[in-house]
């Protein structure tokens, strides 16, 4: 790619990401979402988490639905269970980390 290509790229990527964040600021108070795009808006959120951290439990070097280590593995199985019986992020995040580094403390 030349710097020229580079550069255009670089530009239009910036316009796109700008007119998308500028969009729902502009919309606001003029148009009314509807109740259906907004309950579906709930579950970015989680969407996002899940996208970030499930590659740590599948990714292994460079081959997918590899199991990185079996200590990941539990403790993420802890921290799914402990959101399933608590439902608060805190408990959840405790229970993750705390039984990780556990974990990896007994296995060395």
């Amino acid at each position: 790619m030349n710097p020229t290509d580079f550069w255009i790229a670089c530009i239009l990527l910036a316009i796109g990401a700008f007119s998308q964040r500028f969009l729902f600021f502009y919309l606001e108070g003029r148009w009314t979402m509807p109740e259906g795009l907004r309950r579906s808006l709930r579950f970015i959120p989680p969407a996002a988490l899940t996208a970030l951290v499930t590659p740590m439990f599948l990714l292994h070097g460079e081959n997918f639905w590899g199991i990185s280590s079996w200590t990941r593995l539990v403790a993420g199985a802890l921290a799914v269970l402990a959101a399933w019986r608590t439902r608060h992020i805190l408990v959840v995040i405790l229970v993750g980390l705390g039984s990780l580094w556990l974990l990896e403390w007994l296995v060395r």
